[in-house]
Order: structure tokens, then sequence, then C-alpha cells
């Protein structure tokens, strides 16, 4: 299990923005104040890359082959896979800009955020974006911050990604600059009164999650119901209900002892009703 760690170099009140958010400083191979997967000498699938949106660098993740394998990028906020930007309030959002090129249709850019407590422990949001297909040219993207507990967040974690199938040949990149963390709020319809009432798929809790969640729904009628779990590649991991139920609220326990750290997305279908949402399980 990963152990989420204080950042011990790092005061608790040094910043509530992101550290080296342009990638411009970089330490020989690596970008200072970020983790990545790069083995000096070995192996390096991330990279400084003098194709900015703005400034002198960006940062550049690539599906890269050595022997008969191929090795994906991973970019953490931190000096650490386990390390976090303190933060001092619920942000909204992270913010940025990307570039995606796909070399295998099943490829896509990751980016997560996970806003975590003051004790550096305990998950209290999470929020994703995904891009599926190339983007040419530097494009903004938002990752949508959503909070299922009270507690006030202390610290937040980012990072990046490209999913791939090990089998795919290698050569799909992405690159990242200008990032920030922002506080504007969506504009979202009022409520109605009748929402209780509504066809309701809850974001599962604990997210992220190690090796097991609870996932809540709601429904306003009996029907034929159907929950499946799938993986980042659109694969169907693992079917929780498949049957008929009477109208009514419903907790399901979805295990994933026997599946690899990532994302993952589960889907409520009944009738005409439909809905997906994301989990991330970190082991």
């Amino acid at each position: 299990m990963i152990k989420y760690i204080l950042l011990l170099m790092l005061p608790v009140f040094a910043f509530s923005q992101i550290p080296n958010p342009g990638f411009e400083d970089w330490t020989g191979i690596n970008p200072d104040n970020w983790w990545v997967n790069n083995l000096e000498g070995v192996y390096q699938p991330v990279s400084k890359s003098t194709d900015a949106h703005s400034g002198t660098y960006a940062i550049k993740g690539e599906v890269i082959a050595l022997g008969d394998y191929t090795y994906g990028p991973l970019v953490y906020s931190g000096n650490s896979v386990t390390s976090y930007i303190p933060i001092d309030q619920k942000y909204t959002k992270v913010k940025g800009y990307f570039k995606f090129v796909q070399q295998n249709p099943q490829d896509s850019f990751e980016a997560v955020a996970i806003p975590v407590g003051p004790d550096s422990i305990t998950a209290i949001g999470i929020g994703g974006f995904t891009a599926e297909q190339t983007v040419n040219s530097y494009t903004p993207f938002e990752i949508n911050l959503e909070y299922y507990s009270e507690t006030e967040p202390g610290y937040i974690q980012i990072y990046f990604t490209i999913s791939y199938d090990e089998s795919s040949q290698a050569g799909s990149y992405f690159l990242i600059d200008d990032l920030s963390l922002s506080t504007e709020v969506t504009a979202l319809e009022p409520a109605s009164e009748v929402k209780s009432m509504d066809f309701n798929l809850k974001q599962n809790y604990p997210n992220p999650f190690n090796p097991s969640t609870k996932i809540d729904y709601q429904l306003p009628q009996n029907g034929f119901v159907k929950l499946v779990v799938y993986d980042n590649n659109g694969r169907e991991i693992k079917t929780l209900v498949n049957g008929t139920q009477s109208a009514g609220s419903y907790s399901i326990n979805f295990d994933g002892s026997d599946l690899p750290s990532g994302i993952y997305f589960y889907r409520l279908t009944t009738g005409a009703y439909s809905e997906t949402k994301r989990m991330l399980l970190i082991k």
C-alpha cells in the first residue's frame, strides 16, 4: 500500500500554488519539485521540451520501448510518489495547457488531482481529465475537483500519465505547461425539489481506495439494473449488479484486491437512465 507522508522539506504554509508550474526548473533529467519515473542511464519516459506554451520549457511524457517492453510516463507533484502540495482552501480546479499525440487508438492522456486532509493521509476528494484523441496544439484543460468530505484540505497531489496497452507500439506522448489552481465556481442549475426521487449514482467512498470501496445509488422505481466496472481502456472488469431491483437506496461493495493501481469507471444503467463515474485504486 502506498503510505502518504508529509513533505518534510517544505513548510506547510510555504505556498498555496503549484511549485514549478511551468516546468522551467530542472536538475539533470528531472523537473524540480516533481517526481518522474526516469531511471538515468536505463530509460527516460519524461523529458524537458522546448516546445512550450509559454516560457522556455514544458514537460514531455512519452511511451517508450525498451527491448520487448514499453514504459509509460508518470509525473507526480512533489519530490516522491507520495508527496503533496500544501494548500489552504478547497480549490475547485487544476488548470493547465497540454498537447497529446496518440500513436495507438486505445492510448489516452490522464490527469488526476487528489485533495487530502491536513493529516496528509486521508483523501477528501478527487478530480480527473482524460484526452482520448490527438490534440496537436496547446489547449487548455481543467481538472474539476469533487469533494466528498467536509474536512478542510491541507494538501493536494496531481499526477499525469498515459494509459496504454503494454503490447502497443511506443510513441504516444503529452506536453504539459502553465499549471495553476483555481477557485472558480461552475454555475449550476437550481436543485429540483424532487431530486430525492431521481435516479442517483453517487461517488464511491473512499476514493481513492485500497482495496475496497462502496458504491451507493438510488432508484425511484422498480426496474432492471446493471452496475458494471470498467478499466481505463473500456474493458469490462466486473459486473456488480445484473437483475431486477425495487425502488430504494442501495450500497454495493467493490473489491479491487486482484486489480492493479489505476483509474477505473463504474456505470449504472436502468431503463433510459445511464451514468458513469470515475474512481482511483492506489496500492
